[in-house]
């Protein structure tokens, strides 16, 4: 991890890589419609009608109970110098932006716990950087930032759980823990809150929190304690909304079918995410590293088994997020899920 912080290449590369992100977002910042929505229920939440859209009638009509709230805390505390739109901007590219730097700290911190000394490129980080659809929707007034934020810090917080893997191998049993169990609790909080992103991001949280069951770091903490971590801000938020507005699911997903099946129509919208910018390109020259380096072995390279557990739940999570998606038809914003 010092090898990784202290390389200024590495360093300076993903920084250029971002900011030139965040410079091309910020030239092309807009609010979409559907973000003026959930501006309007902060709006009714200060004027103490509730987290709902006309007083009175209570539909959740907002996708993300996260970003409701991160906006209420803003603007509770700078409510007085920045509109909610401005506050919003701030909070979505900020969360796109960071969430990127910390998926290249988790890839770095995976690299070094794997033995590679070499210098580290942001090969990966380029694409979704170069993207137009990133640029656009990372000022929308939607949640699309912060899920990039969100999956970033939780890759970042499990990388680094799961380099400590060969130091807490070498213990002799019963020694001490070298990670505190209210820590490791903390990250299953965090890793935990994807239904409270986007409903479907609960794949993702799966994903995550069987990463982290399997950890070696977490050897004192059962495992039913962190699966209770994981659920315990989205099961309370669960029962608020069954409470409050008497349904299991957000209006939007129920005015979308989100539960529903529309094969080829979410394959052409795959087609056309994937299609104009060439997106097959970049899969297949990660493809084609990933046979390259059999023959040093996966573990070693992934950062031992613990390392190789996290990279795996990562793929199968998107593998399974990219089904949905096409299952229940994709977006009718382009390329933006």
């Amino acid at each position: 991890r010092s090898r990784f912080r202290g390389d200024p290449v590495t360093i300076g590369t993903v920084g250029l890589v971002v900011l030139g992100f965040v410079a091309i977002a910020w030239n092309w910042r807009w609010t979409h419609d559907d973000g003026f929505i959930t501006f309007r229920v902060v709006d009714q939440i200060f004027a103490g009608n509730g987290p709902v859209y006309n007083t009175g009638e209570r539909v959740e009509v907002f996708t993300s109970p996260l970003h409701l709230g991160l906006l209420v805390v803003l603007r509770a505390l700078f409510g007085g110098w920045f509109d909610t739109a401005w506050l919003s901007v701030g909070l979505t590219l900020g969360s796109a932006a960071g969430g990127l730097v910390a998926a290249a700290a988790g890839a770095g911190v995976l690299a070094r716990a794997g033995g590679d000394k070499g210098r580290l490129w942001p090969f990966t980080l380029l694409v979704p950087a170069a993207l137009p659809p990133m640029w656009e929707y990372a000022t929308a007034g939607l949640e699309t930032g912060l899920a990039i934020g969100w999956v970033g810090l939780s890759f970042w917080l499990l990388a680094r759980l799961s380099a400590r893997q060969q130091v807490v191998e070498a213990l002799p049993e019963g020694a001490p823990p070298m990670v505190r169990g209210a820590y490791v609790l903390l990250v299953a909080v965090i890793v935990g809150l994807g239904p409270l992103v986007r409903p479907e991001c609960a794949v993702l949280s799966v994903g995550f929190v069987v990463a982290l069951c399997t950890f070696t770091v977490r050897r004192h903490v059962p495992r039913w304690r962190i699966v209770a971590a994981a659920v315990l801000l989205p099961l309370i938020y669960q029962l608020f909304r069954m409470a409050y507005y008497a349904a299991l699911l957000p209006n939007t997903a129920l005015a979308k079918a989100a539960g529903g099946s529309r094969w080829g129509q979410g394959w052409k919208y795959l087609v056309n995410t994937v299609s104009p910018y060439a997106l097959v390109i970049p899969v297949l020259a990660v493809v084609m590293w990933a046979f390259s380096v059999r023959d040093r072995g996966l573990r070693r390279v992934f950062g031992g088994s613990n390392g190789r557990t996290l990279v795996a739940a990562m793929v199968f999570a998107s593998l399974a997020y990219i089904l949905y998606v096409v299952m229940v038809g994709g977006d009718y914003m382009h390329a933006r899920m």
